[in-house]
């Protein structure tokens, strides 16, 4: 594998704006691409304290690391290939048939013809809740939405397996909770309960009989 040398990026002025420079490798590309971040106000903060804030910003992207450039190297790994996988070596594997069927049903009606061709790794908190607002105004339940979540936590959580255990470049653990993208739960109204002596009250009121005393 090459190796890329480290970056600190440059620091510029852009109208009232420092703006940093700094380059990543993307998946199918041998050169770096050019990437730009806002930092902050020229009237907030000094040129050191940005090329500073800059420093730390592509550390803690991890752009130097060689995980980064491993990842760049591989071939995409899409969620549709990560489902196919999944539906073979697991659910056809490890359930029964039922659960074959339910799940393979969801997977094709409502995920993949939003999902198939997304990078594995793109599959973040905005996708989903995207996802989920669309399930909403196709008319899924709150149950049948949160399956559906299941469905793509487990075909990520399985090929992050599959990638640990063939020595390949591993994707980040699953961060995407379901309390945080779950659609608010439906409140059912009570219907009101009357006890047996304000039901007959009620029936002489309608025969216009004068009301019991209690």
């Amino acid at each position: 594998m090459s190796r890329r040398s480290g970056q600190s990026g440059s620091v510029c002025v852009k109208g009232t704006q420092y703006i940093g420079r700094y380059r990543v490798d993307v998946p199918g590309q041998v050169k770096r691409v050019r990437r730009t971040v806002i930092i902050g106000s020229i009237n907030q903060i000094t040129r050191p304290h940005a090329e500073r804030w800059l420093s730390k910003f592509i550390e803690e992207q991890g752009i130097n690391d060689a995980p980064h450039l491993a990842r760049s190297q591989s071939a995409v790994v899409t969620f549709g290939l990560s489902a196919r996988g999944w539906r073979e070596h697991h659910l056809i594997v490890n359930k029964k048939r039922s659960s074959q069927r339910s799940m393979s049903c969801e997977l094709n009606k409502h995920i993949l013809p939003h999902l198939k061709d997304t990078p594995l790794e793109e599959i973040s908190y905005p996708v989903i809740r995207g996802l989920i607002q669309t399930w909403q105004q196709e008319g899924l339940s709150r149950k049948s939405i949160k399956n559906l979540f299941g469905v793509i936590r487990a075909v990520y959580n399985f090929q992050l397996d599959e990638m640990a255990q063939s020595g390949r470049p591993i994707l980040s653990p699953w961060l995407v909770k379901w309390k945080k993208v779950a659609p608010p739960k439906t409140v059912q109204r009570e219907l009101p309960h009357f006890t047996v002596a304000h039901r007959r009250e009620l029936e002489r009121a309608d025969n216009h009989d004068p009301p019991l005393r209690f």
